[in-house]
């Protein structure tokens, strides 16, 4: 029996101070069933937005992602499973022993207990921007350390896309890095 696919708009609410927005989404069962699970998206404070505008534009543009992805075989797999499972096999394979062991480094030592278990799909620019900037402030760390971090990052999200697991822009695209407190220390801002 073939499921009726229906497109979603999504729910915007607003709950503590910040906006979110609601929507249906399919779970397999063990049993190779699958029932809707209502899902919540958190989409930023409600300070950052200024007008309800600017909120139904970043609705609209995750419920895109919601309604392209639902029937892709990629669409539920987390960052940390793409990465782990294909990435770093794939830079072991293709890519100089050196930047193999940098890239399994840097994943280990800075990203993987930061992304949690995030979807690749909805993994989003700010997302990478938090990560970065969490990792510039908590670690004392050069600017050509960072500038690898996002290289890294950047690299696993064209990876991701030529191998067709994602389909939005590179969310870490040529971005600046502005001055941090500490010398050459630095924040990170990314940029699409």
């Amino acid at each position: 029996m073939k499921a009726h696919l229906r497109y979603q708009n999504g729910y915007l609410y607003e709950d503590h101070g910040a906006w979110y927005v609601r929507y249906r989404q399919r779970v397999f069962q063990e049993n190779g069933s699958s029932k809707l699970n209502q899902a919540s998206r958190y989409l930023g404070q409600c300070k950052d937005f200024p007008d309800i505008f600017e909120v139904e534009r970043c609705r609209a543009s995750f419920m895109q992602t919601v309604n392209r992805d639902r029937l892709s075989a990629n669409s539920r797999i987390t960052l940390t499973a793409f990465v782990e499972g294909a990435y770093l096999p794939w830079t072991k394979e293709e890519r100089r022993a050196s930047t193999s062991k940098g890239h399994h480094e840097i994943w280990r030592n800075h990203l993987r207990d930061r992304v949690g278990e995030l979807r690749l799909r909805e993994f989003r620019t700010v997302d990478a921007s938090r990560i970065l900037r969490a990792i510039a402030k908590e670690k004392d760390l050069t600017k050509t350390t960072l500038q690898h971090i996002k290289s890294v990052v950047s690299t696993i999200f064209t990876y991701a896309k030529n191998e067709g697991a994602f389909d939005g822009a590179n969310l870490v695209g040529m971005g600046f890095w502005s001055q941090g407190m500490g010398g050459n220390r630095v924040g990170v801002t990314p940029m699409i």
